[in-house]
């Protein structure tokens, strides 16, 4: 392979199978990530509206 220059761009893997307990761990980062960019948004909107109820 020393003749040849070769240059490889990009790799596609097909059927990996991890274990349980890393895809949970996946799972649990992607829903708390979830969560909070939903209460962000929450908040944010609040903020828009300004207070609710009062005087």
């Amino acid at each position: 392979m020393a003749n040849y220059q070769v240059k490889l761009d990009s790799v596609q893997l097909d059927n990996v199978n991890l274990p349980n307990v890393y895809l949970q761990s996946i799972q649990t980062q992607q829903t708390q990530k979830n969560l909070a960019e939903a209460e962000k948004y929450t908040l944010e909107k609040q903020k828009v509206s300004g207070p609710t109820g009062g005087e």
